[in-house]
């Protein structure tokens, strides 16, 4: 059974729980609706140009406008980077689990903001983010490879 198929069968099973209560502080009220895309695969684009992460739609995009990531190289450096494409897009890279629900992904991010670019992007690194569709979990399922490209799963809690 591969790894999506043991986490549906997870959450198919885990649907009929009851849900927690709703804390006042959580922006985006709990869902146990949850999409599991498939990875996604970023290629690191040449100096100075970056490629768009758009998490409502899951995909990534050199064209068009306002992704939610840019995922690209630093300038000093020349390391790949996700950087958040306005300085007002809620997330953290404060995330206990892999497993964390919804609400406490949401919880996350308001209670430990992230204001960075961040890197380095290691295997494991989770990322929460609220966006005008819902919450992500992002987990970086490799650090890049030797041609740069990352490879990102993406858990996503539509708003209802």
């Amino acid at each position: 059974m591969s790894p999506h198929s043991q986490l549906r069968t997870q959450i198919s099973t885990n649907s009929s729980r009851p849900r927690r209560a709703i804390q006042a502080q959580s922006p985006i009220p709990p869902t146990d609706d949850v999409v599991v895309r498939p990875p996604l695969r970023l290629p690191l684009p040449e100096e100075g140009e970056s490629i768009g992460l758009f998490l409502d739609e899951g995909r990534v995009s050199t064209e068009c406008c306002s992704p939610d990531f840019q995922y690209g190289r630093q300038e000093s450096t020349g390391r790949p980077q996700l950087v958040p494409n306005t300085t007002d897009l809620p997330y953290t890279t404060v995330v206990d689990s892999a497993a964390v629900s919804q609400e406490e992904c949401s919880r996350a991010v308001t209670t430990s903001p992230t204001i960075r670019p961040i890197r380095p992007l290691h295997s494991g690194l989770l990322i929460c983010v609220l966006t005008d569709g819902g919450t992500s979990l992002l987990r970086v399922l490799a650090a890049p490879q030797k041609d740069g490209t990352l490879r990102i799963s993406q858990k996503f809690w539509p708003k209802p």
